[in-house]
């Protein structure tokens, strides 16, 4: 079902993928809307082989998703032009699966987590405004079907 590595020389490991999205910053979801492919850029958590992110209760990604779960996603870890080289020294990772919308103790978690990783200092802050805004906020975990990594380290 899922294609191989093209460069199968600069494919990593299933375990080098699992650290990509542990360090990554942020990824870009892709969706489908039933007529096009969406693709936005999310800040996410990487938690227990689940991805976690935080969104609008509504739009684009939200139909998306709720019409056809099934989505790619994609971490770049490092990434740096090589000019003299012609070439880019980089590391991603690809998933595919599927998200869903999820609540009650398992949204708290993520949250609590997102504010952790991406706001360190901030965790007291960070809890009054998942409290405050709990209500209007969705979080979608993203099951991995299938991820695939590689890597160009400038050799």
């Amino acid at each position: 079902m899922f294609r191989p590595v093209r460069r199968s020389e600069r494919q990593l490991s299933v375990q080098e993928a699992y650290k990509i999205l542990e360090k990554g910053q942020y990824g870009v979801l892709s969706t489908w809307d039933g007529e096009f492919p969406y693709c936005v850029p999310v800040n996410y958590v990487f938690i227990d082989g689940y991805i976690y992110f935080h969104t609008a209760l509504d739009g684009h990604k939200v139909d998306s998703i709720k019409n056809y779960p099934k989505v790619c996603f994609n971490v770049v870890a490092e990434n740096e032009i090589l000019a003299q080289k012609l070439s880019t020294k980089y590391e991603s990772a690809t998933v595919f699966g599927r998200a869903e919308f999820v609540d009650g103790e398992e949204k708290k978690q993520a949250l609590h987590n997102l504010v952790k990783k991406l706001a360190p200092g901030y965790e007291n802050e960070g809890e009054k405004c998942i409290l405050s805004m709990l209500n209007q906020t969705g979080v979608v975990r993203i099951s991995i079907d299938y991820i695939t990594a590689k890597a160009n380290r400038g050799k």
